[in-house]
């Protein structure tokens, strides 16, 4: 179950960052775009301290002529191996606003829906519900607007409940506050066990490339600080994208824009 939903989760943090910024398309790169294939990399190292790349996930988005997103290919994988699939599909209405996103899990034979709502012209609110043997899964996103029409802050509740029993299994919490200009600034995570309770810190430049991430563990009071570079092309879209965890190199993510 967890892989599924780390998929879905993966998907819609996608789509939701990139609408919020839409510019010729609904991925949010500059110029015409048919395809985009996204490859991340854990970098590591071995017992001679030798540098080596570990595959974590494969993503390939299609776009129609219009911008719009068409269908998604997401592969997850776990020490080279591959774990899961996800293939989505994506519908939208007379407006152009993405609606309804299709999600089959190749693996699991799952399926689900995941639905955009709209208050005008603003995404109000994510939701999706599916079932897996005797679980019942439910995703909600609740989005809240400056007077800008920025997006202020985001609220999203993920909750796992036992059919059966009707106990709740799981449910965690997580709040994203953005700036003035919409970029994200912090994230605040909590769940049921309190178990996970983390806060997250976020530094952009001035065109809104995430530069800085500080996440501190309220229960280990560890602090992590990621800095984040990028290779730009001519179009200024992002094509490489380094982490580095307290200045060691961790995540290689590189975009190919066709």
């Amino acid at each position: 179950m967890k892989k599924i939903y780390l998929i879905l989760i993966i998907s819609l943090s996608t789509i939701s960052c990139t609408l919020f910024y839409s510019k010729t398309n609904d991925l949010n790169i500059n110029g015409k775009v048919k395809k985009l294939t996204k490859l991340k990399l854990n970098v590591l190292k071995d017992s001679l301290n030798n540098i080596y790349y570990d595959t974590l996930s494969i993503e390939v988005t299609h776009l129609n002529r219009k911008g719009k997103l068409k269908k998604r290919i997401s592969k997850l994988f776990f020490k080279g191996d591959l774990r899961t699939t996800g293939i989505a599909d994506f519908e939208y209405n007379d407006k152009g606003q993405l609606t309804i996103e299709n999600y089959y899990s190749k693996e699991d034979s799952m399926t689900f829906r995941v639905y955009y709502h709209y208050k005008d012209t603003l995404i109000s609110k994510i939701q999706s519900l599916s079932f897996l043997e005797t679980e019942k899964i439910e995703y909600i996103e609740n989005y809240y607007y400056r007077s800008n029409n920025n997006i202020d802050f985001r609220e999203m509740r993920n909750l796992g409940i036992d059919t059966i029993s009707k106990d709740t299994i799981y449910s965690q919490l997580a709040i994203f506050k953005h700036d003035i200009n919409g970029y994200l600034i912090e994230s605040d995570w909590t769940n049921l066990n309190n178990d996970f309770n983390k806060k997250e810190i976020f530094t952009n430049d001035n065109k809104g490339f995430m530069k800085k991430e500080i996440s501190i563990n309220r229960l280990t009071n560890k602090i992590d600080t990621t800095r984040f570079e990028y290779e730009l092309d001519n179009n200024d879209n992002w094509i490489i994208a380094k982490s580095f965890k307290n200045d060691s190199l961790i995540q290689i993510t590189k975009r190919i824009i066709e």
